[in-house]
């Protein structure tokens, strides 16, 4: 499961072991904004979820999250690239955070996981993921073809 380490204001996110949703390379539902520096404008990429939220997103629209779950997205330039341009993570706060984005923290993080790029409560994020308030600021994973 994707272990999140916050440390004198860095923050570390591990992948290995975490149950995957969605195939790469895999299409996003997504509407493509800032091609560059935002996630949404890639139609590829792979959903990890620690075990709370791979819970909440099995329990379908509706769910709310416990604090705790991650949800991290990667951002891959095409189908067949072995790496991502970057990560969208949401990490579930404690009640009170982010009580205007359901106490969820948006990150957005290099490819590598090394490097935090930008950190927030609102913003461009939080306008995005408003959409999907009825079902606790997550969007849907989009069907996969078989």
């Amino acid at each position: 499961m994707p272990f999140v380490h916050n440390s004198a204001g860095r923050t570390s996110i591990k992948l290995e072991g975490a149950p995957i949703f969605g195939q790469q390379p895999r299409r996003s539902s997504s509407r493509p904004r800032k091609p560059k520096e935002n996630h949404s404008a890639s139609l590829f990429g792979v959903v990890y979820a620690n075990e709370p939220a791979a819970r909440a997103m099995s329990e379908g629209k509706g769910a709310k999250f416990p604090v705790g779950s991650v949800i991290v997205r990667e951002k891959l330039p095409s189908a067949d690239a072995p790496k991502p341009e970057l990560l969208a993570v949401m990490v579930k706060r404690a009640a009170g955070f982010n009580p205007a984005g359901g106490d969820w923290e948006f990150l957005v993080l290099d490819g590598a996981a090394s490097r935090v790029r930008e950190r927030q409560r609102k913003g461009s994020c939080l306008e995005c993921h408003a959409s999907q308030r009825q079902s606790d600021f997550v969007y849907p994973l989009p069907k996969q073809e078989d």
